[in-house]
């Protein structure tokens, strides 16, 4: 190792230590590629960098050109298996080439622990048996069939991987994998799950309030006024220029104009819808205000109960009643208005004298 202050130090101290004869011209260059360094690159040269220091009768050569015979420490190997555990350790060797000292290829060390592996007799019944996933699995039952290929499925995989029979759930789930890639047909032909299956676009519209409707309705009357202001003014610039005639200019202008008429044809079509929807939803709401009305009359003009409708309609029949009918229907006005049966015979009595001059009650009586 060599300590040097600057450029010419390294020269120096490097020719002494390498005993080159102080006249001698000394060249330093890199170890890498072999390109020569100057004093002024020196102060750029990235830290840990491999220097070689040639006179000028030497040239450079690359490590891959220096001969093994060269090199410091040789690694013997003695068989494949022990080539196999070999690595690099990082520690590069030596190289002599007459007054040159190189860096040449990386040493190669003993490996880490290699993979011991043992062989262990299993019984192929017992592992078929301790790897089904649903063992009370019987033709005839729930989801034999599929419960069936995942017990195999499991026993396949069990065959490379013994250990995973005391991992039920990872095996499990190795066997549901291999069942899908296997091409197993499902009842169902296909998943209805919201997960596996694709999603389908929702092509509905989204509803909207009418208060947002009215409201996107006036900006885009504000918005189609700005637009017909902006056309009206460019068609007038356009009919001042052809005046002056001045093609050009009128040719521009349109042009303008291209953008402004597709964006009002734009505006104006959603207006028309969002007005034909806010028609359509006035039509509802009246539609519907009529009906609460209607049921809303019918309960305010209804009798109050099926006895007062059905003694108005015996009365309005003019028909001759006998005393027995009579009878009848006094009762059944008296259970239910919860009034007297003097006052109401009186009444019922009096009335149909009046439209039918039938003989007073009290001769049926």
């Amino acid at each position: 190792m060599i300590i040097a202050e600057n450029y010419e130090d390294l020269l120096r101290k490097g020719a002494d230590k390498l005993g080159f004869p102080n006249n001698a011209i000394k060249t330093l260059v890199l170890e890498q590629d072999g390109n020569e360094v100057d004093s002024d690159s020196f102060e750029y040269i990235e830290e840990g960098t491999t220097f070689i220091i040639l006179t000028s009768n030497q040239a450079w050569k690359s490590c891959e050109d220096v001969g093994v015979g060269n090199q410091v420490s040789e690694t013997s190997k003695s068989d494949e298996s022990m080539q196999s555990n070999l690595k690099q350790s990082g520690q590069k060797t030596i190289c002599f080439q007459g007054n040159q000292i190189v860096l040449g290829p990386t040493l190669q060390q003993s490996g880490s622990k290699s993979n011991i592996e043992v062989a262990v007799k299993i019984d192929p019944e017992k592992l078929r048996e301790d790897s089904k996933i649903y063992p009370n699995a019987v033709p005839g039952s729930f989801l034999y069939k599929y419960r069936k290929a995942l017990n195999d499925a499991a026993y396949e995989i069990c065959l490379e991987n013994p250990s995973l029979v005391h991992k039920r759930g990872e095996l499990q789930s190795l066997a549901r994998a291999k069942v899908d890639e296997s091409g197993y047909s499902y009842t169902k032909n296909k998943s209805r799950s919201q997960e596996l299956s694709i999603p389908c676009a929702n092509n509905l519209t989204p509803k909207i309030t009418p208060s947002l409707r009215a409201k996107r309705i006036t900006n885009i009357e504000e918005d189609l006024k700005e637009v017909n202001l902006e056309m009206s003014l460019l068609e007038r610039s356009r009919a001042k220029a052809r005046n002056l005639n001045q093609d050009e200019r009128a040719r521009s202008l349109t042009q303008e104009m291209t953008p402004l008429r597709q964006r009002k044809r734009k505006l104006d079509d959603e207006l028309l819808t969002l007005q034909k929807k806010e028609a359509k939803s006035l039509k509802q709401k009246k539609m519907r205000n009529s009906q609460i009305k209607e049921a809303k009359n019918k309960l305010d003009g209804k009798q109050l109960n099926s006895s007062q409708r059905t003694l108005d309609e015996v009365l309005d029949k003019g028909q001759a009643l006998n005393a027995e009918e009579i009878l009848e229907v006094l009762d059944s006005v008296e259970d239910s208005a919860e009034i007297s049966k003097e006052s109401e015979v009186s009444e019922v009595v009096s009335d149909v004298e009046e439209k039918k001059n039938v003989a007073p009650a009290e001769s049926f009586l």
